[in-house]
């Protein structure tokens, strides 16, 4: 079952199960390797927090549990309960789950295709390369597709505190990105980090379809804008727009180079701040 908490205004929703553990006679069980044959994505902070739960819980018989101890009967510990993590993306070749976009995106090697399955807020606590969100790595992995799946995700950089947040998706040493699935990103936030949407540093990103919302509205005033271009390019680095809805009201352009470097952006179409770009133009 689903429940909902509250802490300072803001709701997390977490996935309860409660039931027994039933574990056979004569063998030696581990917590660790019990949870990851069922859910095989844990952390190590949460293996640490199963293990203390369970070992923590009683026997029928009422005492605790010795998981390292050979078990010469078959035992069922009731009661028992976890939170399971809310998997919002897999890799679609192996099936794998991930908690984050990120964290499918850490773990994917070259060609596969990372796909969102639900909606939800981007978690802006941990930042990966450059001071970015999600990072393609070309000396790790060449190419990567994210499907977006019509899904829409949310980036609140206010909730980074570090004010180090340089971009959302960053493609950099060579690598080829590319977005498709026409989702909805909504990038808001307040001037502690004003960070670009896509940055290609000698890599290629190719945008397919979506929508890419660059709101200022949580920003104080034009000067201290909590959003900067919606596309970055350096260091010969390619930006290829084939379609989507773009909007920027930050005060800065939707698009930007870096001056002298060989860098490029191409819109074959797409409509930018209601205004489309045809195909010839």
């Amino acid at each position: 079952y689903y429940t909902v908490e509250t802490n300072n205004g803001e709701t997390t929703e977490k996935q309860v199960h409660e039931e027994f553990l039933f574990i056979p006679a004569g063998k030696t069980h581990d917590a660790v390797d019990l949870f990851a044959n069922r859910y095989y994505h844990l952390s190590d902070d949460q293996k640490q927090v199963i293990k203390t739960w369970y070992t923590t819980s009683t026997m029928d018989a009422g005492t605790e549990f010795n998981y390292s101890a050979e078990v010469t009967a078959n035992i069922n510990l009731y009661g028992a309960t976890w939170e399971e993590m809310i998997y919002v993306a897999e890799i679609v070749e192996t099936g794998k789950l991930f908690p984050t976009i990120a964290d499918a995106v850490n773990a994917a090697e070259s060609g596969q295709t990372v796909k969102v399955l639900k909606d939800h807020e981007m978690d802006v606590s941990k930042l990966y390369g450059t001071n970015s969100l999600i990072f393609v790595n070309g000396n790790k992995i060449e190419s990567l597709t994210i499907d977006f799946n019509g899904k829409t995700v949310t980036v609140d950089t206010s909730k980074n505190t570090s004010g180090n947040l340089w971009t959302i998706f960053y493609a950099r040493f060579g690598a080829k990105l590319t977005i498709t699935g026409d989702g909805t990103i909504k990038v808001v936030g307040d001037d502690k980090n004003r960070p670009y949407l896509f940055w290609s540093s000698a890599s290629t990103i190719t945008i397919e379809n979506g929508t890419y919302d660059m709101d200022n509205s949580k920003s104080v005033g034009t000067d201290n804008a909590a959003v900067s271009h919606t596309f970055y390019a350096s260091s010969a680095g390619s930006i290829f727009i084939k379609n989507g809805l773009f909007t920027n009201d930050g005060p800065w352009c939707i698009a930007n180079l870096r001056d002298g470097s060989g860098s490029k952006i191409v819109a074959s179409g797409g409509t930018y701040d209601e205004h489309p770009v045809e195909a010839s133009q």
